[in-house]
């Protein structure tokens, strides 16, 4: 995992099935009834914060949907809100999404794998609570970052 300082946008993370504390700032936009369930994911890094003296990421949250594609269990209404991360898998997009390409040297998923791009899937997380996707760092590369970004909903 490369430290708060050396966390770009961009880079991949991932948030374990380990919950975080209960002061955890993840916990303000977390439905209190524990419908949300971003547990075990890997995660974009979009910002960085410091917040009451915690180094904080701002993070999209990434899904492959159990390894199935996007229509075999999404509603065409709701596949705008993904897209698909150049990966080792299939690299097919849906709707005439553009591929999310990756940084030159970045590692790649494994499978087809989805940045969420809806309303929930933005979350601010300690840095202390997040780990290393993976064995190599896997990195968007700038304008796939910045159109991330751009996305920004909360």
């Amino acid at each position: 995992m490369p430290t708060y300082k050396e966390c770009r946008p961009g880079d991949v993370v991932h948030l374990p099935l380990q919950e975080p504390a209960e002061d955890s700032i993840i916990w303000r936009k977390l439905n209190p009834n524990g419908s949300e369930q971003p547990w075990n994911h890997p995660a974009v890094i979009i910002g960085k914060i410091e917040e009451d003296g915690k180094q904080c990421l701002r993070i999209r949250l990434c899904t492959s949907f159990g390894g199935r594609r996007i229509d075999k269990c999404k509603e065409p209404r709701h596949r705008n809100f993904y897209v698909l991360v150049d990966n080792k898998q299939d690299n097919t997009t849906h709707n005439s999404t553009r591929l999310t390409t990756l940084a030159p040297g970045s590692d790649k998923f494994t499978r087809r794998t989805y940045v969420n791009l809806s309303y929930g899937s933005e979350y601010f997380i300690e840095y202390k609570y997040l780990e290393s996707w993976g064995p190599k760092l896997i990195q968007l590369d700038a304008e796939s970052t910045q159109r991330i970004i751009d996305c920004r909903s909360s």
